[in-house]
């Protein structure tokens, strides 16, 4: 988790399913409370390590997005 709160995303690699990574952020509301989450999810030969930082940043603008129309400032 203290990767998930200085990174602002999470990684799954291949921990849940073999062959798959996945990249979440956290959704937040007007109370600055993570209500939700957003993720992507790919098999590793198309999501390959090396990709993970630009996808995480992708994901992390989507989930900013959608917290600002909750409210999140």
């Amino acid at each position: 988790m203290l990767h998930v709160r200085s990174c602002g995303y999470a990684i799954d690699n291949e921990e849940i399913e073999t062959g798959l990574r996945c990249v979440a952020a956290p959704i937040f509301n007007h109370m600055n409370q993570p209500v939700a989450a957003i993720s992507v999810s790919a098999p590793t030969a198309r999501l390959p390590m090396e990709n993970i930082e630009a996808v995480a940043k992708d994901v992390q603008s989507c989930a900013r997005q959608i917290s600002q129309r909750l409210g999140y400032k």
